[in-house]
Order: structure tokens, then C-alpha cells, then sequence
């Protein structure tokens, strides 16, 4: 239905909304290296990073014992124990892992909205680069990629900081493109992938059958992180009277009358529409976070991620 496009004033198509040109500056990026995106200990890596797994090998603290094969380092033996039963024993202990890190942005129609920093692409890019920086950061294998009906070229998999500035490149030169439906574009990404935490930027204004992206995207495999971008006037729209409204995917256009009683009505289904992914979310073990362009990145976005548990101290 109508209502769950995204909308503007018609217009004259003159070529995509001005993007603002502000992207992260040096001493952010020093400060977001106090920060880790939290992904799942289920979530299969290689042997070093900062997340913790569930595998269990020999470690110099320990939380279990197995018998000694030959081979094992002795520094991992627990002498404590052999003296006590005169048999050798293995200490085992959680070991830490990177994981795969996969964010892909939406860049169809519907995200050429807004100007300057609350633009809602060029707020998608920022997140983009924000999230991508710390996965480098971390260590992480860190994968990117911008999508509309189908994929862009992908960045990535690329490991340590030495690739931020090729990261921030990649963000900066996504530009919008046509009209899409999220689904097929992920199902055809994480089909030529094993798994990882996978984050999604978009508006989601064509997100069709999200149950059937969610069940995709599932653990144990998967950790799928949903980051619904939305402009301020998208969530209350400042329009009154007789208007014409667009649909920015398709470009179809219907005719109303914009007073208390429509307005109210779009806050209910708006509100209903949100919940619907949420609770889709919650159910398939995906994390859902609606965030506004407005909100300063690193004054409010951060913090709100932090709270959310999607980032945690590194």
C-alpha cells in the first residue's frame, strides 16, 4: 500500500538530491577505536581478535580439562593436577576470534532524501564507514557492499587499519541508484558467503517479505544487525493540504489531503510498520535499531548503539 513508501513533493527529476560532503575526520576514528561491534561467540572466525567463541583450546587460564595427546604444548599442562593423580591433563579455555564482518547499504531511490548530513545516504555512507572502521580496527575481516536491485562491486575482505583510507573512498563514492527490493539483494549476497555478523543500512521502504530475509540471516551462522535509517520528516511529516505525493521507488503519484485525521492515520501505520520489523527481528534473533538522520553520529548514534549492545568497549 501507499503508505508504506517513502514520499516528497513531486518534482522534475533533475538528477539526485545534494549530498552533504561531511565524512569522519582522523581524531574520530582514534576515538572509535575505543569501541567493538559486539558479535556473537556462536559466530565461527579465525584464531585471534577481540570476540570471544566457543571454542575451547589449550589456554593458560581454563575452564575445563582434557586428557593430554601427544603434541599438546606443555605449557598448557596442569602440573597442579598431576601431582594430585599422577595423570596429564590439558587446561582448555575460551579462546578469542575475528569474525567476518559484512555491511552492506542500501543506495536505492528512496534513500535520495534529505540534504546535507541528514541526507539519508550520506548518513547511510557515514555509518558505513563508521562501523567498517571498527571492524578494521578490531581486526576483523571486514567485507562492504552497496546495493539497489543488485550488488556493487564489493570492498572487501579486507583485515587491519592499513585499508581504512580505501574504506572511506568505497563510502564516499556510493552514489544513489535505482529502485530495489532488499530481499534478493541479500539472499544473493550471503549465498556466496559462510556466515559472520552482517549489518544492513537501509529505510527499508522496500524491504517486501522481511520474515523471508530474516530466515536467511539466521544464527548460528549469521548475526544479522538491522539498522533502519529514517529521515525526521519521513517519521512526521511537515505537509498540510491538498498535495501530490510520490512514490520515490516507482514514481507513482496519489492525490490527498493532508489534515489531522490523514496525519494521524500515517502515525498509526508508520508506528505499526516499524513494530512489524521489530518484532520480525526479535523472533528470527536479529537486532533492530531505527535511527534518525538527525541524530549526531557520534553524540547520539554511538551512544544509542553502546545501549543497544550493537557496540561495546574494546
Amino acid at each position: 500500500m501507499w503508505w508504506k513508501t517513502t514520499f516528497r513533493r513531486s518534482r522534475k527529476r533533475g538528477g539526485p538530491a545534494a549530498v552533504g560532503q561531511t565524512m569522519l575526520d582522523e581524531a574520530f576514528l582514534r576515538r572509535l577505536e575505543r569501541l567493538a561491534l559486539n558479535a556473537s561467540r556462536t559466530l565461527r572466525g579465525g584464531l585471534s581478535g577481540p570476540h570471544p567463541s566457543t571454542r575451547r583450546l589449550p589456554a593458560p587460564t581454563f575452564s575445563d580439562h582434557r586428557s593430554y595427546t601427544a603434541g599438546d604444548d606443555l605449557r598448557y599442562v596442569d602440573w597442579n593436577a598431576y601431582g594430585r593423580q599422577e595423570e596429564l591433563f590439558v587446561k582448555l579455555g575460551e579462546t578469542e576470534q575475528d569474525v567476518p564482518v559484512h555491511v552492506l547499504l542500501d543506495r536505492s531511490r528512496s534513500m535520495d532524501f534529505g540534504a546535507n548530513d541528514t541526507h539519508k545516504l550520506q548518513f547511510g555512507r557515514m555509518l558505513l564507514a563508521t562501523l567498517g572502521y571498527l571492524a578494521l580496527a578490531s581486526g576483523d575481516k571486514l567485507s562492504v557492499a552497496a546495493f539497489d536491485a543488485q550488488l556493487a562491486p564489493v570492498f572487501g575482505p579486507q583485515q587491519s587499519k592499513a585499508h581504512a583510507l580505501p574504506l572511506l573512498r568505497y563510502a564516499s563514492s556510493v552514489t544513489p541508484g535505482a529502485a530495489s527490493e532488499i530481499g534478493p539483494a541479500i539472499q544473493h549476497y550471503i549465498r556466496q558467503r559462510s556466515g559472520g555478523l552482517l549489518v544492513v543500512i537501509s529505510d527499508l521502504w522496500a524491504v517486501g517479505d522481511i520474515d523471508a530475509v530474516l530466515r536467511a540471516v539466521q544464527p548460528p551462522r549469521w548475526q544479522l544487525l538491522l539498522l533502519h535509517v529514517l529521515h525526521p520528516d519521513e517519521i512526521k511529516p511537515p505537509i498540510s493540504g491538498d498535495i501530490e505525493l510520490e512514490d520515490s521507488e516507482h514514481g507513482d503519484a496519489i492525490a490527498l489531503t493532508a489534515d489531522a485525521a490523514t496525519m494521524a492515520r500515517y502515525g498509526e501505520r508508520f508506528n505499526q510498520w516499524c513494530g512489524a520489523i521489530e518484532t520480525a527481528c526479535r523472533r528470527r534473533g536479529a537486532t533492530y535499531a531505527r535511527i534518525a538522520t538527525d541524530m549526531p553520529l557520534e553524540q547520539a548514534v554511538i551512544p544509542f548503539l553502546r545501549q543497544r549492545l550493537i557496540l561495546r568497549s574494546a
